[in-house]
């Protein structure tokens, strides 16, 4: 289930993050800017009224909140990683149980002689 809202939110996020990049650019420069640079000035005509900008202003703030809503969808159904341990190595993903039968642990030292 959660790999179908990944996809979603990643196709929605490309739809959004092309239709910011257009709105903004549709907005009328202020002279110079990088609107002009990229045919913001062509613009000018279409959307010179109060109106055409107010709408587009509306446009450009409910196309951002869906992209950040797209964020956070995608965020939250990321698969998350295991965090690594004290010596940087990453845990594994399955519980490690003990053995059935444990062996018994070799002594390191020598045993006393007996007299």
């Amino acid at each position: 289930m959660l790999f179908a809202f990944n996809i979603v939110a990643q196709v929605l996020l490309v739809i959004t993050s092309l239709l910011l990049i257009l709105s903004i650019l549709m907005h009328k420069g202020q002279g110079g800017g990088m609107s002009d640079m990229f045919g913001g000035g062509l613009t000018s005509a279409m959307s010179s009224s109060g109106v055409g900008q107010r709408n587009l202003n509306i446009l450009t703030v409910v196309v951002s909140l869906v992209w950040l809503f797209a964020i956070v969808l995608f965020a939250f159904t990321m698969d998350k990683p295991a965090a690594p341990d004290a010596k940087g190595n990453h845990a594994p993903t399955a519980p490690v149980t003990a053995p059935a039968n444990p062996t018994p642990a070799l002594p390191t030292s020598p045993a006393p002689a007996q007299k």
